[in-house]
């Protein structure tokens, strides 16, 4: 939804890989082509990143809608710049809860906080989810985010390449988040 703004007038009719390797969408209907969400383990993820005073952006499919999920009350200065460069989305759901944010089919963490905080989580996590921990190369904020393991860019060209049955794929990138897909 938001690479359509920079995106608008573009006839491109092929599938898309986004949130990381999430999901693999039609561009044209925008149906979900491939889909990467969490078990029930994430719940235990959440509770610990509550009990660490880390309060993410949680996204998920909530009544077949996609939406993304967060405490005002709880924002770090980083999550309300990200929430207000989104302004209008449709995606936008404002819980008032901790509790409120384990609701739907969850695909999708993010994390922007202290780095002394965020680090120690993305340790802990890396070896069991898809994780990113990068410096937001246009905000300068510290992010983590965690996604079902199979829920990588990498992992979602090889799922994509097969689907299409393609030969060559060329790919591109502005972040660490891409590095595994190159």
């Amino acid at each position: 939804i938001t690479a359509k703004k920079v995106t608008k007038g573009i006839q491109a009719r092929i599938p898309l890989i986004v949130y990381n390797g999430a999901f693999v969408i039609d561009n044209v209907t925008g149906d979900i082509l491939i889909a990467n969400y969490f078990d029930d383990s994430v719940y235990g993820v959440l509770d610990d990143l509550f009990h660490c005073e880390v309060y993410p952006i949680v996204y998920a499919y909530r009544e077949g809608k996609e939406k993304f999920s967060f405490v005002p009350d709880l924002c770090t200065k980083g999550m309300q710049m990200f929430i207000d460069s989104r302004k209008g989305d449709i995606r936008t759901n404002i819980v008032k809860s901790t509790d409120d944010l384990k609701s739907g089919n969850i695909f999708y963490i993010t994390c922007i906080d202290q780095p002394e905080k965020l680090e120690p989580l993305y340790e802990k996590y890396k070896d069991i989810f898809h994780c990113v921990y990068q410096t937001d190369i246009y905000t300068k904020e510290q992010w983590l985010e965690i996604m079902p393991l199979a829920a990588s860019k990498s992992y979602a060209v090889g799922q994509l390449k097969e689907l299409m049955n393609c030969d060559r794929l060329v790919v591109f990138g502005d972040g660490k988040n891409d590095i595994d897909m190159f």
